[in-house]
């Protein structure tokens, strides 16, 4: 069985609505013309805290996290969201990936890392010794951990992704969401100008 670590990772898949059309939306309710600033524009709204505007614009990405990360992203429930299937995925046919490098900030000596691998390893071999054994690919997947890897597609309204970043953001939030979220902080800022610059990211 082919075994893979990985890191996780965002990338941007797509979206649209940036200052000019959230600065387009929010003028219906002035019935005013725009000048030129859509940036600065912006940032009144959200000096203002008028955020409904902020739902004309959007953004989807492509994400790969543990299943525990994972779970954490899918409490945010105003996004869109379609996870990796380990019921429906062949992993004799693709690689059985896991996330064990340490996110910035974790202090987790390197004996840890090598015994977490090694329990990945069993597992992977228990998983295809499961199913060699008959088992269903939906029974074998129960003994898979955590660290198992998992691709996502995670889509929202700029108005949800702003909401969402502050909290996994949060030096009180878990140390690989907040590395997840200074990800997708990142690709937001490039994508929508002047949108995200109020987002304290590390």
């Amino acid at each position: 069985m082919n075994v893979e670590y990985v890191g996780q990772s965002v990338e941007y898949v797509g979206g649209y609505g940036g200052a000019e059309s959230v600065e387009s939306a929010a003028r219906v309710c002035t019935q005013t013309s725009s000048v030129g600033k859509a940036v600065e524009f912006v940032k009144g709204l959200l000096r203002r805290g008028h955020m409904s505007p902020l739902e004309f614009g959007y953004a989807d990405m492509l994400i790969e996290c543990d299943r525990g990360i994972q779970q954490e992203l899918t409490r945010h429930r105003h996004f869109s969201f379609n996870v990796e299937s380990t019921r429906w995925c062949d992993y004799r046919k693709k690689p059985l990936r896991f996330v064990t490098k340490p996110p910035k900030g974790m202090d987790v000596p390197p004996a840890c890392v090598s015994m977490l691998e090694a329990h990945c390893d069993r597992c992977a071999r228990e998983y295809a010794a499961l199913i060699e054994l008959g088992a269903p690919r939906d029974y074998a997947r129960k003994v898979l951990p955590l660290a198992t890897a998992s691709k996502m597609r995670m889509a929202g309204n700029l108005r949800t992704w702003l909401e969402m970043l502050p909290k996994r953001l949060s030096p009180a939030a878990h140390a690989e969401a907040r590395e997840m979220a200074g990800m997708m902080l990142g690709k937001l800022v490039s994508h929508f100008a002047g949108i995200f610059d109020g987002v304290d990211g590390e």
